[in-house]
């Protein structure tokens, strides 16, 4: 708990209203030179950026990289700040545009915000065999054509990385309730991740379902 007796927790109190007062000096300070973007991120009142902030703060601007700007714009998305976070990320990519991680990150956000054909521009940005690409472009398809149309993409995304519980999510849901080929897909992914939540739940639904009882005792 905080020093100060007040109950909370330091990060919550007294931590962060002196973050906060390093930041409005800087803002004021003659001696730094921050855009807009920037003096909006230090502006939010919100303590899950604070990490963020003070890396801002001993930071001299100049010297931001393209992976400062990337992580800042993974955590404002996270924060739910999307538009800051869309606009770091394009920050990143101005310093290095072969910041593939950067571009798959930009593409899962926007496709999340309903833009999903500039989605697929940043994804088309990527080469082939990248981590996470075709689980991305799959999730951006599925919005502009329907998941029984990307299935064969969920499937390479299985293939690619066999211990990422989404692909097998998506092809169980691809296909009917209870029926064969949704069942191989909880139980391979439940097989492959045995420890995964959702995994667990689609499993158990797809036991219920079936009236596989026994399986669920």
């Amino acid at each position: 708990s905080c020093p100060c007796g007040s109950g909370k927790k330091y990060k919550h109190c007294c931590s962060y209203e002196k973050i906060k007062q390093e930041v409005d000096q800087l803002i004021e300070s003659s001696q730094v030179s921050l855009d807009v973007d920037l003096k909006a991120v230090l502006a939010i009142d919100d303590p899950s950026l604070d990490d963020a902030k003070k890396h801002l703060i001993q930071t001299p601007s100049s010297l931001y990289t393209s992976k400062d700007f990337h992580v800042l714009g993974v955590q404002l998305n996270m924060s739910g700040f999307q538009e800051l976070s869309i606009k770091f990320l394009n920050k990143s990519l101005d310093k290095d545009s072969k910041n593939y991680g950067a571009w798959l990150d930009l593409a899962a956000i926007l496709n999340h915000s309903g833009q999903s054909e500039k989605s697929l521009e940043c994804i088309d940005k990527v080469p082939e065999g990248f981590k996470r690409k075709t689980i991305i472009k799959a999730n951006t398809l599925k919005n502009l054509v329907g998941l029984e149309k990307v299935t064969h993409l969920y499937e390479k995304a299985v293939r690619e990385e066999p211990d990422f519980h989404l692909p097998y999510i998506n092809l169980a849901l691809a296909n009917k309730l209870g029926s064969e080929t949704s069942n191989y897909w909880v139980n391979l992914g439940f097989k492959n991740i045995p420890g995964d939540a959702e995994l667990g739940f689609q499993w158990a639904r797809q036991k219920f379902f079936r009236k596989e009882y026994e399986e669920l005792v």
